[in-house]
């Protein structure tokens, strides 16, 4: 009877050790997912940036946890309490990430408008880097696939923009240099009209000069093929 006593009293013992050990493990582990919480809250209130990579690092932290339940042996209470808490924070950070993802997506969207507006002010070299700093950022932001495409095809939006300004641009800059080719045949074939008129009235010149009756008829005649010679030199060398 005493031993059936004593065994009595070793199992309550060893219970009560055990419960205790349970409540333990309980109250760190909530402690520590309450502390996740709090850090996760602080972090997506404060910035966007840098959010995708510190909310995996978030749910890393909660799977370990995870494999510390697999692994621990509780009173079923103290486990159910323990993972009921660690559910509240799964979906803690599921709406967290949706709230993310959606100030990421708005966030990017404003980016593709600022684009739009630096290819309407400078043009589209400042617009493209702007593009390319943009899509490099995109990394450290948190965006579920729904936003992530949504953001896509709004820089794919700017990007089309961008590539219509540079062809239009190509193509203005084409009719202006044909613009000033044909502007400069037509100065050229000008500048040659002009030029035989003065080879046909030097050569006249030379004629009248050469048939003159008067020395002072000749000297004049002499002066306009001079001036007719200067003038053919200096379209020449374009003076």
């Amino acid at each position: 009877m005493t031993e059936s006593s004593d065994q009595k009293g070793e199992y309550e013992t060893k219970r009560a050790a055990f419960a205790a050990e349970s409540a333990k493990f309980r109250d760190s582990t909530i402690h520590e997912i309450d502390f996740i919480l709090s850090d996760i809250t602080r972090f997506v209130s404060e910035l966007m940036v840098g959010t995708k990579g510190y909310l995996r690092n978030r749910e890393d932290d909660l799977r370990k946890v995870e494999q510390r339940f697999k692994e621990r042996k509780m009173v079923h209470v103290d486990h159910e309490r323990a993972w009921r808490r660690y559910q509240e924070v799964w979906d803690e950070i599921k709406r967290r990430k949706k709230q993310a993802s959606f100030e990421s997506k708005v966030h990017f969207q404003q980016k593709a408008g600022d684009i739009k507006f630096a290819l309407k002010e400078h043009g589209p070299r400042v617009a493209m880097d702007l593009l390319k700093e943009t899509q490099k950022a995109r990394a450290d932001y948190y965006l579920n696939k729904d936003d992530w495409d949504e953001v896509q095809r709004s820089l794919d939006e700017a990007f089309r923009v961008i590539q219509e300004a540079r062809a239009q641009g190509r193509e203005e800059h084409r009719d202006r240099l044909e613009k000033r080719i044909r502007q400069t045949r037509e100065f050229l074939q000008r500048q040659e009209g002009s030029a035989d008129r003065l080879r046909k009235n030097i050569s006249e010149n030379q004629s009248r000069r050469d048939s003159a009756r008067s020395a002072d008829f000749s000297a004049t005649v002499q002066g306009w093929i001079d001036d007719g010679e200067s003038d053919l030199l200096r379209r020449a060398l374009n003076v």
